[in-house]
């Protein structure tokens, strides 16, 4: 089983049915999802909703999920959930265009906004999940799909430091360069995602 954290703007429904996830399940994954807030940006109540999501997949089918795929916004929300919650953790983490900073996501429609709403303010250092990478389990199987075309979320700040970090802590993490501006199709490379999910 695996767990789909949409980006911003995105609701549970995000890329179902699109053929990046449907590949999965047609190779008998299910996938498990929440509005988690809508646009959220990685604060305590999404990560509150991802613990709740965790618990409900797993009680209505005997399976924990082994697998969590995030986009963009939703990378914050999963790696927030990592460091902040009991939640029961996956066996590999796939991020693509992931926002691992979140000063650095100013050229994102909305996102000053959203998040100054998301988070009452300033969003407290210990949970901007870029400054709390070496907290991150190092158990887990990291994949990153990033483009250093990508002017709205930049590869350099978020995804590449993300990989850089995790592997100078210990942790397996893999990058995958995509092209293009941030939600390139290159993004969603549903050969890969399969690819990876087979390790899972």
């Amino acid at each position: 089983m695996a767990v789909w954290f949409h980006g911003q703007g995105g609701t549970r429904d995000n890329r179902m049915n699109r053929r990046w996830l449907n590949a999965l399940r047609e190779n008998g994954w299910a996938i498990a999802s929440s509005d988690f807030r809508l646009t959220a940006w990685g604060s305590p109540l999404s990560v509150e909703d991802t613990r709740s999501l965790v618990l409900w997949a797993t009680n209505l089918t005997g399976v924990t999920p082994t697998l969590w795929i995030a986009g963009s916004m939703g990378s914050a929300t999963s790696l927030n959930a990592l460091n902040h919650s009991d939640v029961p953790r996956p066996r590999c983490w796939y991020g693509t265009m992931p926002v691992v900073d979140l000063q650095s996501v100013s050229n994102v429609p909305g996102a000053d906004e959203q998040i100054k709403i998301a988070w009452n303010g300033s969003v407290p250092p210990a949970w901007n999940p870029v400054l709390n990478i070496a907290a991150l389990p190092r158990d887990i199987l990291y994949r990153v799909v990033t483009s250093r075309g990508d002017t709205q979320v930049p590869a350099i700040a978020n995804g590449e430091r993300l990989v850089a970090e995790l592997q100078a802590n210990g942790a397996t993490a893999t990058l995958y360069q995509a092209v293009g501006e941030h939600g390139d199709d290159s993004h969603f490379n549903s050969t890969d995602l399969q690819s990876f999910a087979e390790r899972c």
